[in-house]
């Protein structure tokens, strides 16, 4: 009986005890569960496309709730929802690492693509865009981003390099050495998830006969980030253009130099070669077989006049 017993408990040890072998109210055993696979850092970059907010952000629209002031209850709805999903998109951003949002970020983007209608592979995307900064303006945070440590929200306008229409970057920290204001003179770059192709009331009239008070309205990539990088400034670039046409000046005037000096070298070896052949030919040359010259010279024209 006691080896039994032995082999009883032995036995409920290596296999376990069934549920319903345990008695009632009695904490249950632990099973054998396989270990929780922790999520890569390319993972944790990405945003989550399965939440349920992404159906009322209207893509090539503006804002739900910028478009009227009064709104039904369908449309309050999805105006809440998409704030929803600015908000989320925002937090997601400002919890990473900047260094992770460079490395996962998609370089080499045509930014050209992002006003068209192929724009919609992009959505939602962790995008790598570098340009001109125009114009940052600070803006109050919504209700709950101050509680994630988002005090303020800062709206910047950038040129991408090559392009003449700009696009829109939302983010919750400026770097060092940018202020709000117009007239920004810093080239820069930024990562940041591309939410929409967004519409947006220009400073523009519209027509100024009829309105002056009614705008322009345009449309723009808005993109939703952390902060960006600066790489430098337009004015450095301006400053550099003197030194820049001095050195092509410069090149000129040593190619110039090269060119005629070469010239130079050939003439003179032209001159040394036609000078030993005609003292060759002047060597060569007698007037001994030379016939006696005719009474008088050959002179078609002096003979007309006879």
């Amino acid at each position: 009986m006691k080896f039994l017993g032995g082999f009883v408990v032995t036995f409920a040890a290596l296999v376990g005890i069934p549920a319903w072998a345990q008695e009632p109210g009695q904490t249950p055993r632990p099973t054998v569960t396989e270990p929780v696979r922790e999520p890569t850092e390319e993972e944790q970059v990405r945003l989550d496309k399965a939440l349920p907010e992404w159906e009322s952000v209207k893509d090539d629209a503006p804002f739900v709730y910028s478009s009227k002031v009064q709104m039904d209850a369908v449309k309050m709805r999805r105006a809440l929802d998409e704030e929803r999903a600015y908000n989320y998109t925002l937090i997601h951003a400002h919890r990473q690492p900047v260094e992770r949002l460079r490395q996962f970020s998609a370089k080499n983007v045509p930014v050209a693509n992002l006003y068209h209608d192929i724009h919609v592979d992009y959505l939602r995307e962790l995008v790598h865009v570098e340009g001109r900064l125009a114009l940052v303006t600070a803006m109050k945070a919504t209700e709950d981003l101050p509680s994630v440590g988002i005090k303020e929200l800062y709206e910047c306008w950038v040129f991408p390099n090559g392009m003449t229409h700009p696009v829109c970057v939302v983010v919750s920290e400026l770097p060092e050495g940018i202020t709000p204001g117009e007239n920004q003179t810093a080239r820069v770059a930024f990562d940041a998830y591309y939410f929409k192709l967004w519409h947006y009331e220009t400073r523009k009239p519209k027509d100024p006969a009829k309105d002056p008070d009614k705008k322009q309205w345009e449309k723009a990539p808005l993109f939703l980030g952390k902060t960006f990088d600066v790489r430098g400034t337009t004015t450095e670039e301006a400053a550099s253009a003197p030194g820049v046409l001095y050195g092509v000046a410069a090149a000129l005037v040593v190619l110039v130099g090269i060119g005629v000096a070469i010239t130079w070298y050939f003439r003179r070896g032209d001159r040394q070669i036609r000078a030993a052949a005609r003292q060759k030919i002047d060597s060569l040359t007698t007037f001994e077989d030379s016939p006696e010259p005719a009474a008088g010279p050959v002179n078609r024209i002096a003979d007309q006049f006879e």
